[in-house]
């Protein structure tokens, strides 16, 4: 496939193509993310609310991410107070304990962390088996 004007063309075409897709990508991970938290909610018998009460908590804790125009500590700061706004959210639009919305939000990310991490010793041994 060739690009008109050269690699200035290639970005161009590249940046329109993220352009279109990224909000496409953020819907997804939106809905998918909030059907894993929801599940849990509901495994942990922490909820009374419906898939959609969940879904629009998690729209509501996306807006803090207006603060990465602040430089340097804005992301942190969004991320941050994204994560309070959700544990209050599903506390309070679920009707369940601080304790049940904070293990529906930190499993997933505990189980990704316990993988990666295995995946890292599993490496680490079989590069240190092939060494030897």
């Amino acid at each position: 496939m060739t690009f008109r004007n050269g690699p200035i063309g290639l970005i161009f075409h590249t940046l329109f193509i993220l352009f279109i897709l990224a909000p496409i990508v953020m819907v997804c991970a939106l809905f998918i993310g909030t059907a894993i938290t929801h599940g849990l909610l509901r495994l942990m018998r922490g909820g009374d609310g419906g898939y959609g009460t969940s879904v629009r908590v998690f729209c509501y804790v996306e807006s803090p991410h207006l603060l990465v125009i602040i430089p340097v500590f804005g992301m942190f700061l969004a991320m941050l107070w994204s994560f309070v706004l959700a544990v209050i959210g599903l506390r309070e639009a679920h009707r369940t304990t601080t304790a049940k919305a904070l293990l529906a939000l930190l499993l997933p990310v505990a189980i990704i962390f316990f993988m990666v991490l295995m995946l890292v010793v599993v490496t680490v041994m079989g590069a240190a088996m092939l060494a030897s």
